[in-house]
Parts: structure tokens; C-alpha cells; sequence
């Protein structure tokens, strides 16, 4: 895994102990995320989007990358805050709306009735 590169992960796969380390589960920091998501590794980005334990607002700051594929993981993450779905639903990318459409169509049949109007 390209992040597990970046951020010092062993042979093993599992993290180094490092200064800053997300934790003792190996997850990543705020700010290591952070720094990915600016960062122009675009294979690290895809990673980071596909991961349900990233904050919501850097899901939310990868909803608008440009890349497609970036996009498109954030579609498909259940972790992406429900704004950043909304942007998603308005973009240029045919993929990433359906992506988001079968990623909703996912959550409908477990809805009450009031959560299903209100979607």
C-alpha cells in the first residue's frame, strides 16, 4: 500500500512506531491525512478516500480533487459525509454519480420509512 510507504509501515504491514503515529491501531493522524490529501500522489489520495477511517471533513476537502478516481472512491465510501454526497450527486463524472447512486441504493432497503423521505 502507498500509504503504508509514506508513512512507515514494516514488512510485516504493520506500523513502525513513529513520532505522530494515528494510534495503536495504525490509523492515520489528522495531519497525515491531511498532508496526503494535499498532496500530488494521486494513488495516495485514491487510498486515503477508500478508507472509513478518515475524518469527514477530509472526505469532504477529496469530494472536489481532480481526479475522477479520487472522486470516485469518495462516492463509494459510507464514511462520506452526506454534503459531500449531495456535491458528488452534480458531477462531471458520469462514473462518480453512479458510483454514488448504487452506494445509495445500497442504504435504501434498511430505511424507515421517515429516513427514506427524508433521503
Amino acid at each position: 500500500m502507498v500509504l503504508g510507504k509514506i508513512f512507515g509501515r514494516g514488512k510485516n504491514g504493520k506500523p513502525e512506531k513513529t513520532k505522530g503515529d494515528g494510534g495503536p491501531d495504525g490509523g492515520l493522524s489528522y495531519d497525515q491525512a491531511k498532508s496526503v490529501a494535499g498532496g500530488e500522489e494521486k494513488i495516495a489520495r485514491v487510498e486515503l478516500a477508500s478508507r472509513e477511517d478518515v475524518r469527514p471533513e477530509i472526505l469532504y476537502y477529496l469530494a472536489e480533487d481532480q481526479s475522477p478516481d479520487v472522486r470516485r472512491e469518495i462516492a463509494r465510501n459510507p464514511q462520506t459525509p452526506r454534503q459531500a454526497d449531495k456535491m458528488l450527486a452534480a458531477d462531471i463524472d458520469d462514473e462518480v454519480r453512479c458510483v454514488l447512486a448504487s452506494k445509495i441504493g445500497r442504504l435504501i432497503p434498511g430505511l424507515s420509512d421517515r429516513k427514506s423521505k427524508k433521503l
